[in-house]
């Protein structure tokens, strides 16, 4: 196991080990059936996984039925406790974390586990989240957990040694924390300058890549995958592709060398491929030879644990969808109907609704509700859109 630290312990620090410091509990488990997608009299929300972002995340949220006031005590989501992921899927998940600012009227997941220092007064919650998102400290908690079922578990015997070190003096643990969560302001600032920047360019995509440059095409043909300028010629993936598409190599591999580095999942994000995270494998020469990676290549995700990941980066659903619809829309024999679009979560309608705007569709009715939907009778017209 790695060392956290480098440095000696300053004056006026302590260092004691993990499982002196701090009290742990574990969260509430419920019946599928006891599941609701909306609130409802005496119903419960519930913090799973997903929740369990940079901070706490309140936008996808599920209610539970008879959670009794035992339960609720036993689980709450209570101030100054950290939750992290215990077990998942995904190993690296093992180990996030969030810190808990407020009192609120749910429970946690007992996919989740809370954990709070034993005395405040002493170890400070808001400097103890921070120690908590130290890279090796995540790392330790992530690669020893344990697979069982197809899932990674936290470990409590390979963490309860790691070595916590703190201030003595209360203020400066808060001075620290302060300072950290104004980077960590910056950080959520800047990533979502950058997230409005990712989605102005998928919108620009969208629509150069179908109509072409503005003001540079004045004839258009119909074809197959939709209106585009009449000198485009429409020819499949295959058919462009220098060489058939191959899988990649997946020998046991290991984080840290020696051995041959090799591109994995983690290496594959939002359209760049980098190798800060390249782990090591053992291969022959001629495997080297044929997997060698070359100025050119393009990658693209066959699988994934996480399914939402497979076939990144955008395999183009939202546009299929739109673009069918304006096929039929603008059938002739059909006399214009009315084509409604279903999308299984909010942001997809957002971007729906983005895309929609960028490739010229317009007569575009949002329903507000299920009601309004069935009903169509505030929106529903001939020749409409609805989503």
């Amino acid at each position: 196991m790695k060392a956290i630290y480098d440095q000696p312990l300053p004056d006026g620090w302590s260092e004691e080990p993990l499982g002196k410091v701090v009290v742990t509990r574990r969260g509430y488990t419920w019946e599928k059936a006891d599941e609701v997608d909306r609130a409802e009299v005496d119903t419960v929300p519930v913090i799973r996984i997903p929740n369990v972002q940079n901070t706490l995340d309140l936008t996808d949220l599920i209610h539970l039925r008879n959670v009794s006031p035992e339960a609720l005590e036993k689980a709450a989501v209570t101030k100054d406790w950290l939750l992290f992921v215990g077990s998942n899927g995904t190993q690296d998940r093992i180990g996030d974390s969030v810190l808990i600012e407020e009192d609120r009227p749910m429970v946690f997941a007992s996919f989740l586990i809370g954990i709070q220092p034993k005395d405040q007064g002493r170890l400070r919650s808001d400097f103890f989240a921070h120690w908590m998102r130290l890279h090796l400290v995540h790392e330790i908690f992530s690669k020893t957990s344990q697979q069982t079922t197809g899932l990674a578990n936290f470990s409590w015997g390979a963490v309860k040694k790691l070595p916590v070190r703190f201030p003595t003096c209360a203020e400066e643990q808060r001075r620290i924390a302060a300072a950290l969560n104004l980077a960590d302001e910056s950080i959520q600032k800047a990533r979502a300058e950058l997230d409005a920047t990712r989605e102005l360019k998928r919108s620009l995509m969208a629509s150069l890549f179908v109509l072409g440059m503005p003001g540079r095409h004045a004839e258009f043909q119909e074809t197959k995958v939709g209106l585009i300028p009449r000198s485009w010629t429409v020819r499949t993936i295959k058919s462009v592709l220098a060489d058939k598409p191959d899988s990649g190599t997946s020998p046991l591999s290991r984080p840290d060398p020696p051995g041959t580095p090799i591109l994995n999942v983690s290496c594959v994000k939002e359209g760049v491929c980098s190798p800060a995270e390249v782990t090591y494998v053992d291969v022959s020469a001629d495997e080297i030879d044929r997997y060698r990676t070359q100025a050119g290549d393009f990658f693209v995700l066959r699988g994934n644990g996480n399914r939402d990941l497979v076939a990144t980066q955008g395999s183009g659903k939202t546009l299929t969808m739109i673009y069918a619809a304006r096929s039929l829309w603008e059938e002739p024999k059909l006399q214009q109907p009315t084509v409604i679009l279903l999308v299984d979560r909010e942001q997809l309608g957002d971007q729906m609704d983005r895309e929609l705007n960028s490739t010229g569709t317009d007569n575009v009715h949002v329903a507000a509700s299920k009601r309004d939907l069935e009903e169509g009778s505030s929106w529903k017209r001939v020749g409409d859109f609805g989503s």
